[in-house]
């Protein structure tokens, strides 16, 4: 019988200019104190709660089969996304004892790692050309992005696609002022 072989992932690397962008922030009590069914279940979140949301929308200059597409991104600025980053260790593989695996590469054993998680997943809008992306990011991401965006440049920014299966996730996610097609 013939193995069959895994299906490579397709890069892509996205260029989108920025053409609007709005930001809203918000500091309150968190909602579970309101008149909440079971708040038992949650004691352990803190008090308040405060969060921070950026609306960029673009037009994609790059790959050239998605030219002309509106990309809306939207980045929630929350301090658990910091507090709850995973570490590398936790994508350590275990076997059935729980005991960390290794592999052996060029003579040396090296730790083994599962995939990491992506930062979000890119979601097509079904019948237009639109794509849509959410992102929980730390605080400083977002407020370091709107000092991109309020400046004089024009801003860009650069996606890391990748798709497997029908799936697309996104690596990595760069607001900037130089044009990334230019890199």
């Amino acid at each position: 019988m013939k193995r069959r072989k895994k299906k490579q992932a397709d890069y892509a690397f996205i260029s989108v200019k920025v053409d609007d962008y709005s930001v809203r922030t918000e500091a309150g009590i968190n909602y579970h104190l309101h008149g909440s069914l079971y708040p038992f279940d949650h004691e352990e979140e803190p008090i308040y709660s405060f969060e921070t949301v950026l609306h960029i929308s673009g037009i994609c200059t790059d790959p050239q089969d998605r030219t002309g597409h509106r990309y809306d991104i939207t980045l929630y600025g929350m301090p658990d996304a910091q507090r709850n980053n995973p570490k590398i260790k936790d994508l350590h593989e275990r076997d059935e004892h729980g005991s960390p695996k290794y592999r052996k590469r060029r003579g040396r054993e090296e730790p083994a790692y599962t995939p990491a998680p992506p930062l979000a997943y890119i979601e097509k809008i079904r019948g237009e050309n639109r794509w849509t992306i959410s992102i929980f990011v730390a605080p400083q991401m977002v407020t370091d992005s709107l000092i991109i965006l309020s400046g004089p440049k024009t801003a860009y920014i650069s996606i890391h696609e990748i798709k497997e299966n029908r799936k697309r996730r996104v690596n990595s996610l760069t607001v900037q002022t130089t044009n990334p097609e230019d890199e």
